[in-house]
């Protein structure tokens, strides 16, 4: 118990770092063929400005890609920062099928047109039919 109490006077220390062991560096250079199935990317990217802002990249990944896929996007103005950038859209068979109350920033396709969850009133949410077209590339 005596251990855990500081007291600066007595120099009791809680954390000590004389050993070797303490690593001060660590690299990983992964294989795209031995990834399986969750893979997460930390590092920093500098904006434009020359800001540094750090960054997390989350890949799940259930079949690995082939080359030469076709997907099914659109461009959209993002409304955080007025840029207009590519999304690829969840798709449904119906709009049924969509989730009761949909993500902020998600984009669902029913097979006919692209929906947003959004405010559509004062305190009432729902999904949004948004002016989009799908391309493929």
């Amino acid at each position: 118990m005596q251990a855990y109490l500081i007291d600066i006077n007595n120099g009791t220390s809680a954390f000590s770092f004389n050993d070797s062991n303490l690593v001060l560096n660590y690299n990983n250079s992964p294989k795209y063929g031995d990834i399986r199935n969750d893979f997460v990317v930390w590092g920093v990217r500098t904006t434009s400005e020359g800001y540094e802002i750090p960054l997390r990249y989350h890949l799940a990944i259930d079949s690995k890609p082939k080359i030469g896929n076709k997907y099914k996007v659109f461009q959209y103005i993002d409304e955080s920062d007025g840029i207009e950038k590519w999304y690829y859209p969840i798709t449904f068979d119906s709009k049924d099928n969509f989730p009761s109350i949909g993500a902020a920033g998600t984009f669902y396709y029913d097979g006919q047109d692209i929906y947003k969850w959004g405010k559509v009133s004062d305190n009432d949410y729902d999904y949004i039919i948004i002016d989009a077209i799908l391309e493929e590339i």
